[in-house]
């Protein structure tokens, strides 16, 4: 007899697509899968063919919410709208959600994404063994202590005794990253097993038509408050005089039609990476974890653009020539 599994996401491609070839496995062997995740991804999780189940805040409305919290400003590392985004807006509102699907479905596992930092905790409450899933490399620890501290009261409400990794590392890890990339694993160490990573789409997709000069590839992830329109303007008119073919993908919340491309530029809402990035010479991305992996996988190099502290335009860079050298 097949186990009943809740698989817990945040509303993210970047954190959902790394579950899907897991959670096919799991259905594949005669196992019940069920995904919790944000709203806004309910019909992208249907139509990978699995169950899914909307709670919890979007990540639009979370990341503002985020931005809003007095502890963002408090200090300057990147990671800081990510954690005040999972751990003090994210996990308050999904745990008693996820707790109720725990007391309705009934489990017998929850495999639950690395930062969604309500999932240990409601199958804490509920007595339920938890396994993790990486997206990428493990998170620096100042990151995870620092969500653990935020969410230490939740644990605390529950009676239950937190710990200085929010309680994400407490039975079994499933790790992408080849020791070479990542030899130390920290917290999840004893409890590590390897993994073969998981690269979305097929080498054979269909790309935009390209020509024989080098490719560029540019992202800004998944997250609308990352992939602005504002933003990618800057950066189209950055690329603009190029020699090589850029491609860009702006996301399910832009319409590439809006956008005045330039003539080397190649604008989608989304590719397929397994085609894409072994023709790319270069990748261009917001300093996602699970960008980064991808592209280390297929050898292509990449640069970082940071991430602006603020969503407001008025903050809206200029925009520089690039490179030719690149």
């Amino acid at each position: 007899m097949g186990m009943r599994v809740l698989a817990c996401c945040t509303p993210m491609e970047g954190v959902f697509a790394p579950m899907v070839p897991l959670v096919k496995a799991l259905i594949g062997q005669g196992h019940e899968v069920t995904v919790a995740t944000g709203p806004e991804l309910v019909d992208r999780v249907r139509r990978a063919g699995l169950t899914a189940v909307g709670i919890g805040p979007t990540a639009p409305e979370a990341a503002a919410q985020a931005i809003n919290d007095p502890v963002f400003a408090e200090g300057p590392e990147p990671w800081r709208l990510g954690a005040t985004m999972f751990a003090r807006v994210m996990a308050p509102r999904r745990l008693p959600e996820l707790q109720k699907l725990i007391d309705e479905l009934q489990p017998d596992l929850v495999l639950q994404a690395p930062v969604d930092l309500a999932a240990p905790l409601a199958a804490a409450s509920r007595g339920v063994p938890t396994l993790t899933y990486g997206t990428g490399l493990v998170l620096e620890q100042p990151l995870m202590s620092k969500m653990a501290e935020w969410v230490q009261p939740l644990w605390a409400e529950q009676g239950l005794d937190g710990d200085d990794n929010a309680g994400m590392y407490r039975d079994s890890y499933l790790n992408p990253v080849p020791a070479t990339l990542q030899p130390e694993l920290g917290p999840a160490t004893t409890i590590s097993r390897s993994i073969r990573p998981h690269v979305p789409g097929a080498a054979d997709d269909r790309l935009p038509e390209l020509g024989h000069r080098p490719v560029l590839y540019v992202s800004l992830g998944t997250v609308p408050v990352f992939n602005r329109r504002d933003v990618f303007e800057v950066l189209l008119t950055a690329v603009a005089d190029l020699d090589a073919e850029v491609v860009v993908t702006v996301g399910h919340n832009n319409d590439p039609a809006t956008f005045k491309a330039p003539a080397n530029v190649h604008i989608e809402q989304w590719v397929s990476l397994a085609a894409l990035l072994p023709a790319a010479r270069r990748c261009s991305a917001t300093p996602g974890r699970a960008q980064r992996w991808r592209r280390w996988r297929t050898g292509c190099r990449w640069c970082c653009c940071r991430r602006a502290r603020t969503s407001s335009p008025r903050r809206r860079p200029a925009a520089r020539p690039a490179s030719r050298r690149w």
